[in-house]
């Protein structure tokens, strides 16, 4: 009973770093398809940025939608907890690609 707890101490007192990190994530995602949008060049490159753009866009929504315990507690069990700012994308995503099936 006593590691449950700690588990979920850990993830309560994390809550305001995963947050700070998530929007971060989502403010340099958000920024990169802005650029993405803007290049020029001949209609295949704008249509590979169209695709990239995309992506990027869902994987925006994926991260929004996640909770906060989805990301912190594989982090808990992985060892990371010092390194929840880089990779509460991988998580994220790895969290979305196993729900969308």
């Amino acid at each position: 009973m006593a590691p449950v707890l700690n588990l979920n101490n850990e993830v309560v007192k994390m809550r305001k770093d995963v947050k700070k990190a998530r929007v971060l994530t989502i403010r340099r995602l958000t920024r990169h398809i802005g650029k993405l949008k803007s290049k020029k060049g001949s209609e295949d490159l704008k249509l590979k940025n169209q695709k990239r753009v995309e992506r990027l866009i869902e994987e925006i929504h994926a991260m929004k939608d996640l909770a906060h315990g989805d990301v912190l507690k594989p982090a808990c069990t992985h060892g990371c907890i010092g390194q929840i700012h880089s990779s509460v994308a991988s998580i994220g995503m790895s969290m979305y690609r196993a729900r969308k099936w």
